[in-house]
């Protein structure tokens, strides 16, 4: 099941996460709880801090394991846990949603 925030559900939450966490700012969130899939989708010209990508995603289930950004259409970063480290995924280049 996939949970979705975006536009109002957001607006309470934005000022804290962009400040403190994400470091930018949010169009929607969305969570897959049975893959522990996190996809955070950006406006153009936003790309989140990866430390608060991740601090953000554990607000919301601490045993995310992989978190997609997109930037509108546009995978940008893709962060992965693998064997109890964060790591980013390297892209050969940004990627357009087909």
């Amino acid at each position: 099941m996939i949970e979705l925030m975006s536009g109002d559900d957001l607006q309470d939450f934005q000022p804290k996460f962009k400040e403190d966490l994400l470091q930018c700012s949010i169009e929607s969130f969305a969570y897959n709880f049975i893959d522990n899939l996190a996809v955070l989708c950006l406006p153009l010209n936003n790309c989140p801090d990866m430390n608060g990508a991740i601090a953000f995603c554990k607000l919301i289930n601490k045993d995310v394991k992989q978190i997609q950004v997109y930037e509108e259409d546009t995978l940008i970063n893709v962060y992965c846990k693998q064997d109890h480290k964060w790591v980013a995924k390297s892209l050969p280049r940004y990627q357009k949603i087909q």
